[in-house]
């Protein structure tokens, strides 16, 4: 009962700092000082209790832990507890907290924190709800509230004047429009599931999945499996801003109505810690029934079908080159950090793809390790804008200069992003390319050799990124301001979760994983051909080119400039090319046409972007509780 009461805590926690939050700015003239001491509160009594909370649920997840109520005819609310719900929480309650942390000093003078930190406890709060929850009905309902939390985040800025203010209100509004896509198509497939198994509740479901569905457009039972896996991928894609609905959070430079233009924190609280892990835990929860490869009751088939973790190894795929041209080309910071988060999270993608139990292995893996790795990165660069005020990367050169520590703690969270070893991501990496490698899906071989030549160029750009802003010479037009404490806690701490568990799992944790074992309840074997080493071919690369890579990166620019590459720059097919790319040619217009121009008549009668109280959350609650309760009855009681 302990663990049930716990987790109760953790999921209330954040809905009560969002009210605590409410409360605390009418004293705003009292004791807030424009909202850092609000701020101190909520991330003390709030923020970090719910971390602390999801961790002693670790002690917990083993019990599988459930409590029911029935709130409607067939229709129960309750909270599961398991080694999965636990897993995500700990990350997402963590890096909340973290994040939450560093963004006391970023929004210093931010005239409108309380709806900051409203929304954003609310769509931290929604998460929890999702994960805990004991059926798709409420997982649905709570991803659907963290989902409006995070539009009323990235449109936090609206109130700017003149085209700023527009840019701010058309990024929300696109992430509305492709996020309501995933949406349906959730709805879709979880009435599917509802019509064709008579379940929505997850302890029964995988029993369920075993048994002869009832079939739902006609054709063989495997056929109403197949569909139901094509809508719950597609929508989880959509919800983690994979391809091809990615654009909500990048774009061209031209056309930069994207996430970008939510302060850089938030960028990173959606995409590394809350809505960006939304399609990875809806596959995660899926998995043991996709993957199954246990013959269907009663007749001689198959229950696996490799088309779902092909769509999922290709849409990742496609989305880690967009995010390298993103990372290439952008001269805005924000948007530069959000290509290098958004590429974890793709690479944990394609660790499911590999359909296989050591690539679930390596998803869990990548994802607490990977999210580390880009919160770390993106706080670093963070710091720049936090000091300077300044986006455009074109115009910061020669810190290291003035901050000798930013250059430190730089090249550790550079080494730790990329995966260098003995870093942590090297080896959910290495698992990730050693999953696929001996994956049984598909063009999963093709997959492999994309994925390391994609994390090579990555290397690459992002270690360009770095040096342009420590190297080369300072402008002394900067009005500089002191990095603040709470910042450099925020990186020391994120740095020491990234770059010590590859120590651990050096020590304790090869060739025979007891992560897995503590996820799964059985051993695995990797199979390793060294014990910390996947293959004797693959690791090898990856373990000398990282090194290399990095250090061609330094002396190519340690000008600032990147002099070498002048004449490539100034060729007119490259240029050709960039004036594409700035405007956003390459996936905006088709995702303009498809998506955006059919639902522009929605800004006619839904002005979000001029909402201001937070009852919209629970309007949107509300309404997409009875449109998927409407279609559950309608298809078939769940």
């Amino acid at each position: 009962m302990n663990g049930i009461i716990l987790t109760w805590v953790a999921i209330l926690l954040p809905f009560i700092g969002a009210l605590l939050a409410l409360f605390l700015s009418q004293l705003e003239d009292y004791v807030t000082a424009e909202g850092k001491t609000r701020s101190w509160i909520l991330v003390i009594f709030i923020l970090i209790p719910t971390a602390i909370i999801s961790l002693l649920l670790l002690w917990q997840m083993h019990l599988h832990l459930s409590q029911y109520f029935l709130w409607l005819p067939n229709l129960y609310l309750g909270i599961r507890i398991n080694e999965l719900s636990v897993g995500f929480a700990c990350l997402i309650s963590a890096l909340s907290a973290l994040l939450g942390l560093y963004s006391i000093n970023y929004l210093s003078g931010d005239r409108n924190q309380t709806n900051y930190w409203f929304f954003f406890l609310i769509t931290e709060g929604g998460m929890l709800f999702a994960i805990f929850s004991n059926n798709l009905l409420w997982m649905f309902l709570g991803f659907a509230i963290a989902s409006l939390g995070g539009f009323f985040l990235i449109s936090h800025w609206r109130n700017k004047s003149g085209e700023e203010g527009e840019k701010v209100g058309k990024a929300a509004m696109r992430f509305f429009i492709f996020n309501f896509v995933g949406d349906i198509l959730l709805i879709i497939g979880i009435g599917f599931i509802g019509k064709a198994f008579n379940t929505l509740d997850f302890e029964n479901l995988m029993n369920a999945w075993i048994r002869t569905p009832k079939t739902i457009i006609g054709g063989t039972s495997g056929n109403t499996r197949l569909l139901i896996e094509i809508f719950i991928v597609l929508g989880a894609l959509i919800k983690s801003a994979q391809f091809p609905l990615l654009l909500w959070s990048l774009s061209g430079e031209k056309n930069d109505a994207d996430l970008a233009k939510a302060p850089l924190p938030i960028s990173s609280f959606l995409i590394s810690a809350t809505l960006g892990n939304i399609g990875i835990y809806i596959i995660c929860v899926f998995f043991p029934m996709f993957s199954n490869k246990g013959l269907e009751v009663h007749f001689e088939t198959e229950l696996f079908n490799s088309i779902p973790f092909i769509i999922i190894g290709w849409a990742a795929i496609i989305t880690m080159v967009t995010c390298l041209v993103v990372i290439f080309t952008s001269k805005n910071i924000n948007r530069i950090m959000i290509g290098t988060s958004l590429f974890q999270v793709s690479l944990t993608f394609l660790a499911l793809s590999a359909g296989n139990e050591l690539g679930y292995l390596a998803t869990i893996y990548h994802l607490i390790l990977g999210s580390a790795a880009s919160v770390a990165l993106t706080i670093i660069f963070g710091m720049v804008i936090e000091s300077l005020r300044i986006k455009q990367i074109t115009r910061v050169s020669g810190l290291r200069k003035r901050f000798p520590a930013l250059q430190i703690l730089g090249f550790i969270s550079i080494l730790s992003y990329v995966g260098m070893f003995p870093f942590s991501t090297y080896f959910s990496r290495d698992m990730i390319f050693e999953s696929l490698r001996t994956s049984v899906v598909p063009s999963s071989i093709a997959l492999l050799i994309l994925a390391m030549v994609a994390t090579i160029v990555l290397i690459f750009a992002v270690g360009k990124s770095l040096m342009k802003i420590l190297f080369g010479e300072t402008n002394e037009e900067y009005s500089v301001r002191p990095i603040s404490l709470q910042s450099m806690i925020s990186e020391g701490l994120i740095l020491l979760w990234s770059c010590f568990a590859g120590f651990i799992l050096i020590i304790v944790d090869t060739p025979t994983p007891r992560f897995f074992r503590g996820l799964l309840l059985k051993d695995l074997d990797l199979g390793y051909d060294f014990p910390i080493f996947s293959n004797w071919a693959i690791s090898m690369i990856m373990l000398l080119i990282i090194p290399l890579v990095l250090v061609g990166t330094f002396f190519a620019y340690r000008d600032g400039i990147g002099k070498i590459f002048t004449p490539i720059r100034n060729f007119k097919g490259t240029k050709m090319v960039m004036s594409v790319i700035e405007h956003g040619l390459y996936l905006e217009k088709i995702n303009d046409y498809l998506i955006l121009k059919p639902f522009s008549f929605l800004s006619n009668y839904f002005t979000w972007t001029r909402l201001k109280a937070p009852g919209g959350i629970i309007l949107w609650a509300i309404l997409s509780f009875v449109i998927l309760v409407s279609i559950l009855f309608a298809g078939g009681r769940p």
